[in-house]
């Protein structure tokens, strides 16, 4: 009985390699099975399993029908602070009216470039050790405070807004700064 089984699973596995090559089984030309004279008594005798090329290959392995992929869900959209001053930023001419108008504008620049919420930017808080900006984010946005003044400043004044970017480091100091410098006064 076991050796029934074995030769079963032998041509079995020929059956699975000759389908997978292309091709018929490899030729056992000796293979070992009982002898029709053996009455049980186990001996084994040599003689061919099959003729030659007589074993059929394996029907091929039906095919999976793909299945349709469902779009992907929506993602959470992530706004970044935007490197231009924002449309629903106070009017620049407005922002140059007076010190309140300034810090208020200062403030919106530092909401749009930082994500910072309003609530957390004092007035008198420091930008980088209170604040954790750093001196990068400070001067982009200096750049964009000096962008959004209605007239450009003078070569004269770069000095001073290099100056300005080092050491004036809160809304108040800088708020007094731009209006100075808008007015000509620097």
């Amino acid at each position: 009985e076991y050796q029934k089984t074995m030769r079963k699973f032998l041509e079995s596995q020929d059956q699975v390699f000759a389908a997978l090559a292309g091709g018929t089984s490899t030729d056992r030309s000796v293979p070992l099975q009982p002898s029709a004279a053996d009455n049980g008594t186990g001996s084994l005798s040599s003689a061919p399993l099959d003729p030659p090329g007589s074993v059929k290959p394996a029907a091929p392995a039906p095919v999976a029908q793909p299945v349709p992929i469902a779009p992907p869900p929506e993602v959470a959209k992530v706004t970044t602070p935007s490197m231009a001053v924002s449309a629903d930023l106070p009017k620049v001419d407005d922002a140059f009216a007076n010190q309140q108008t300034m810090q208020a504008f200062i403030t919106e620049v530092l909401v749009d470039r930082t994500g910072y919420p309003p609530e957390l930017l004092e007035l008198d808080a420091h930008l980088e050790s209170d604040l954790g900006i750093d001196s990068i984010k400070q001067v982009e946005v200096l750049g964009a405070l000096i962008d959004a003044m209605p007239t450009a400043p003078d070569p004269a004044q770069m000095q001073e807004i290099r100056t300005a970017a080092r050491e004036k480091q809160t809304i108040q100091e800088l708020s007094s700064f731009m209006l100075a410098l808008h007015a000509g006064k620097n």
